[in-house]
């Protein structure tokens, strides 16, 4: 977490007067009750939400958080989509989200999702 630190989205969300950390969730889905656990949630300087997700995976470079991000098994781009589902129902608002990849070629690589 310490690489984090150091990042601009880091002092982003020290900065952000509307923060939470952990936030818990539960949606009704089709098949019951979805639960999870939102890593952070803040406003950002414009004005928007903004989820971030923590993987704390070691990948070598970007292409490997692209093959990553599409192994049949990886789950991240759908955990994070219902995460915005639930915090847009909850906020009324729309919901930006990225994940945060935190080792990656020994940096900390910020990768937006499509909505």
């Amino acid at each position: 977490m310490t690489r984090f630190q150091g990042h601009p989205l880091y002092a982003e969300m020290q900065a952000s007067q509307q923060r939470l950390h952990e936030v818990p969730f539960a949606m009704p889905t089709e098949n019951g009750v979805r639960e999870g656990r939102i890593d952070a949630l803040y406003r950002t300087p414009g004005g928007r939400w903004r989820i971030v997700e923590f993987k704390s995976d070691r990948l070598a470079d970007r292409g490997a958080i692209a093959a990553k991000l599409n192994e049949s098994d990886n789950d991240y781009v759908a955990q994070v989509r219902g995460y915005k589902v639930a915090a847009e129902r909850w906020l009324g608002e729309t919901v930006e989200a990225c994940l945060v990849f935190l080792d990656c070629g020994r940096q900390v690589v910020v990768w937006p999702l499509e909505t």
